[in-house]
């Protein structure tokens, strides 16, 4: 990534509900020969106006997914990709799922978009281990997808730093999670954290 575009992308990062930096960083993308990730961006923009009428939001509608029918892929790095589709918002990806397996690729998809949602998919043992996982600190909405939560993980991520700017912690289980594990949680996120047992 250049210099130029890495500020670029930086000043949509630093300022996600700011839909300034993203349409001048799509005047810098028309200008460098990627005209159609400019106009996805300017296009999602639009769409997420209040005022749009019906006929151009079904128009600007029909746009956006022919552009990332065609172009997805080569927007945000695979590891995007590797449990279900990421969710785009006004030219970005802003929701993702990966499994931990692949958790030293996922910083790549947060380098290059203003992600504030993730979905972390964890086998016995790995819990703890999203306490430490760097881009989590811009995080706002984390699901953990898991068999059960142990009280030594639980308090690792009720310690971490990393979790301050959760507005929604879930864990997702396929066991009860127990209550010292519970405990560790709700002293620290309170009604922030959401049990539920996947089925």
């Amino acid at each position: 990534m250049s210099d130029d575009r890495q500020a670029l992308v930086q000043a949509v990062i630093q300022c996600p509900a700011d839909d300034t930096p993203r349409l001048v960083y799509a005047d810098w993308l028309d200008e460098h020969g990627e005209p159609e990730r400019a106009e996805f961006i300017r296009v999602q923009c639009r769409l997420a106006g209040r005022e749009v009428p019906d006929d151009e939001r079904r128009r600007l509608g029909r746009r956006e997914k022919a552009l990332l029918k065609a172009h997805e892929r080569g927007w945000v790095a695979a590891v995007a990709f590797s449990w279900g589709k990421p969710a785009w918002h006004r030219g970005f990806v802003n929701a993702f799922a990966f499994p931990h397996a692949l958790r030293s690729e996922a910083p790549r998809v947060f380098a290059e978009h203003p992600v504030t949602v993730i979905g972390y998919l964890c086998e016995p043992g790995e819990v703890g281990e999203v306490a430490s996982f760097p881009p989590l600190g811009r995080v706002e909405m984390l699901t953990v997808v898991c068999d059960t939560v142990r009280p030594e993980d639980a308090a690792a991520i009720a310690a971490s730093r990393l979790c301050d700017h959760l507005v929604t912690l879930t864990f997702r289980t396929a066991e009860a999670v127990d209550a010292a594990a519970r405990a560790h949680l709700r002293g620290r996120f309170g009604k922030r954290v959401v049990f539920s047992r996947s089925r």
